[in-house]
């Protein structure tokens, strides 16, 4: 792993909205290994969309599977309420669930990447890199908005 690509994230602040309290430490851990130490933690998407009024995350890390407010909900309020301090944050979504039509459910609410699990601290550092060093202009149709 490219010591230098992950010194860059220190300074990140990344909001971890995952249903599994055991998943979540998991992530803190490897973003924990990563220099990240500004970190929220939601445990669905309501609770997310709460932190995010008063904290401006860098990265949304999210599963799409948590009550009572899912991933895919989340995505599609942070993506296309106009009054969303959210709108551009990259998003990484982080699911068990990866059946082709979560797939592309996440992909049509507008996320950034996509990471099955189990997750592993080089395909997440993979992802980063994707979303900071690659990233992908945003586009507003009708019916989408995101990268």
């Amino acid at each position: 792993v490219n010591q230098l690509r992950i010194t860059r994230f220190g300074n990140l602040k990344v909001l971890v909205c995952d249903g599994s309290r055991h998943m979540r430490s998991l992530l803190l851990g490897i973003l924990l290994g990563f220099g990240i130490r500004n970190t929220r933690e939601a445990t669905d998407g309501s609770n997310a969309l709460e932190i995010l009024s008063t904290w401006p995350a860098d990265i949304i890390l999210t599963e799409l599977e948590m009550r009572p407010l899912d991933g895919i909900d989340f995505i599609r309020l942070l993506r296309t309420s106009e009054e969303s301090q959210g709108r551009f944050i990259p998003i990484v979504v982080l699911t068990a669930w990866s059946e082709k039509r979560n797939v592309v459910a996440a992909r049509d609410s507008g996320i950034n990447e996509f990471l099955a699990k189990p997750v592993t601290p080089l395909a997440l550092l993979t992802r980063f890199n994707e979303v900071i060093l690659r990233p992908r202009p945003f586009i507003k149709t009708k019916t989408f908005f995101g990268p």
